[in-house]
């Protein structure tokens, strides 16, 4: 890792640990590496967090005038960005709430939450789950996906089909991604389990209380019992008092959703958000890699989340999906790097030193991206980085190399927008 590389490291950690002291025995930089840190913190969608670690250091460690004033401009653009976004989407929710229809809000906003400031957590488009008040859970797919593409256009928005996964809408500038499917599943066994699982906690069904179904819905329904980690499985992970006393551990609020400020948007449950987190970023780094944002995001969760949340089911639902060790990596990244105090002695962290440093490598690594209207030697190029990646890390995958490989030309590219759960 590059000097440069290291001191970002340390001023993301410094953010999370709320402490600049470790970041002073690397500083100050140079202004070429002060560049470089910035090059690469725009990269990865985190520039105004860097200027939040070097607003708490001190006057002597700080970058030069013209550079602070370069980082302070972008960083307020992000912030008049995020606040016009939170006031989009505020006025989208509230509409579909008139409607019936509750707006659950995926990544962006919902995790700025977990920000010291939210509009740090610089935001693209705006990933949505719409649900209408169901009492049965007898079909898969998001019940208010449709009505949701109706309350945009009668709010005088844009509306394009998209894929299987979610239809597009333009709103005020900003484009919501209305999600149909939660995942890319793909049409496979564990694709398939792990949509189920995900929908089934977004819309408020409690594990526990899915572990005691004896008799269910129909095959085509998604609260399954065998849908969810195994409570047996769960036992293995679980510690059932508090740290350091006898008083029994409460999960609840694990499954809690909660509004977020003063509006009609929804933050998923904390065991949902851990989840979708952790598999959203599984099938983002066997495509293209990680992001500096999303470890980021791991990181700020743990620091609020990790007391609350129920690990002995998450690590079960984690091998439902076939993301339990990427987690672990995930956990261990964050402790090592971005300065995360695990307080929790049910979180587990990967021991495998040599992987978690491959993925550390390999997140600091430029990749080849898609591009708009990209020449289809770039495209040929770009799929076959992407196989050569499965191949790289096919240790950490749950599915064998040729099983992804055939994953990503059938269902990925022949049949996908065609696919239905």
């Amino acid at each position: 890792m590059l000097r440069y590389e290291k001191a970002l490291m340390l001023l993301l950690g410094a953010t999370v640990r709320r402490d600049t002291r470790e970041c002073l025995e690397l500083l100050p930089l140079s202004p070429q590496e002060w560049t470089s840190l910035m090059d690469l913190a725009g990269r990865h969608g985190i520039s105004s967090l860097v200027l939040s670690a070097v607003e708490m250091l001190p006057a002597e460690f700080r970058p030069s005038m013209d550079l602070l004033m370069d980082m302070v401009g972008k960083a307020e653009s992000f912030k008049v960005k995020y606040n016009s976004q939170f006031s989009v989407a505020a006025r989208y929710a509230a509409a579909l709430q008139r409607e019936g229809v509750t707006m659950s809000v995926l990544k962006g906003i919902s995790f700025s939450t977990y920000y010291d400031k939210p509009y740090l957590r610089e935001c693209g488009d705006c990933d949505c789950w719409l649900s209408l008040e169901r009492l049965t859970h007898e079909t898969a797919g998001a019940s208010g996906f449709e009505r949701g593409n109706d309350v945009a256009v009668s709010l005088g928005g844009r509306y394009e089909k998209g894929t299987s996964k979610h239809s597009h809408l333009f709103i005020g500038g900003l484009m919501f991604e209305n999600h149909q499917y939660l995942t890319d599943f793909n049409n496979t066994t564990r694709g398939r389990r792990s949509e189920r699982l995900l929908e089934a906690i977004i819309e408020g069904c409690h594990p526990a209380r899915l572990h005691t179904e004896t008799s269910g819905p129909s095959d085509s329904a998604i609260l399954r019992p065998e849908t969810i980690g195994n409570p047996s499985d769960a036992a293995r992970y679980r510690k059932e008092t508090v740290p350091g006393t006898d008083e029994p551990r409460n999960f609840a609020g694990a499954y809690c959703s909660t509004p977020i400020g003063n509006t009609a948007m929804i933050r998923p449950c904390a065991h949902f958000n851990a989840l979708f987190l952790i598999r959203h970023a599984y099938s983002n780094f066997f495509s293209w890699g990680l992001t500096l944002r999303m470890l980021y995001d791991w990181a700020v969760f743990l620091r609020a989340e990790q007391d609350n949340l129920d690990w002995a089911q998450f690590y079960a639902d984690c091998e439902v999906c076939g993301t339990r060790v990427f987690a672990e990596i995930m956990t261990d990244f964050c402790v090592k790097y971005l300065g995360v105090n695990i307080t929790c002695n049910d979180v587990v962290v990967s021991k495998d030193d040599t992987r978690l440093l491959r993925v550390v490598k390999d997140t600091f690594t430029p990749k080849l991206t898609m591009e708009i209207g990209e020449s289809f030697f770039h495209k040929v190029r770009r799929i076959l980085a992407r196989f050569a990646r499965m191949w790289r890390f096919r240790d950490i995958s749950c599915e064998s190399f040729p099983v992804m490989v055939w994953n990503s030309f059938v269902f990925s590219s022949y049949f996908k927008g065609r696919l239905s759960l």
